[in-house]
């Protein structure tokens, strides 16, 4: 595991456009030297995998079915990010 992490850490530093969030201001973090974004959401902590962009597609395309499997389209009324958000807000 550790080289897939080795090479993950090294693809977000050559990123170009992942260059200020290295700067760690606000609401991002490292974990195990990889780069997150940290936020509090009523009270909770939630920390969120940084992508490099050669890989946003694809894990945009994994956490699309995921928050679709977690929160079905009729619970969730909108399956972005936000509106999942929203639906984890309002379960708690």
């Amino acid at each position: 595991m550790t080289a897939i992490c080795d090479i993950l850490i090294g693809e977000q530093k050559t990123d170009d456009s992942l260059k200020s969030c290295w700067k760690l201001k606000s609401n991002f973090c490292l974990q195990d030297g990889i780069l997150m974004r940290c936020e509090k959401i009523l009270g909770l902590h939630y920390t969120q995998l940084v992508v490099p962009v050669n890989h946003r597609q694809q894990f945009s395309k994994y956490s699309y079915i995921l928050a679709i499997h977690q929160f079905p389209r009729h619970d969730i009324g909108n399956p972005s990010i936000e509106g999942v958000k929203h639906k984890t807000a309002s379960q708690i």
